[in-house]
């Protein structure tokens, strides 16, 4: 009986260990979605004096894009890996990826 009133405190506890790191991964969203909005509008900019779109800001912006995505899964429950910064920063090359 007393185990068991162990394992019920300990995911208690675990619920409220994850739920402390959706809220940080809420915030962190928010933080890059500032981010995208800022590489949209360097984008803007630089395509209207330079012609064309910066790759590295693409490439940034494609990675920002990659990171909301696991973030998101992982906050609404659907996976339970936390994203970066606990794994890698996404590669640009997602296997679920598909090339125009």
């Amino acid at each position: 009986m007393k185990e068991e009133s162990g394992n019920t405190q300990e995911s208690i506890k675990n619920r409220w260990v994850r739920g402390a790191f959706v809220l940080l991964f809420l915030f962190a969203m928010r933080i890059a979605s500032l981010l995208v909005f800022a590489v949209a509008v360097f984008q803007f900019l630089h395509t209207l004096f330079a012609a064309r779109a910066n790759l590295k800001a693409q490439r940034f912006g494609k990675a920002l894009g990659f990171y909301l995505n696991e973030t998101a899964q992982f906050v609404s429950y659907n996976v339970d890996t936390k994203p970066w910064p606990f794994t890698e920063w996404p590669s640009l090359n997602a296997p679920s990826e598909t090339e125009d």
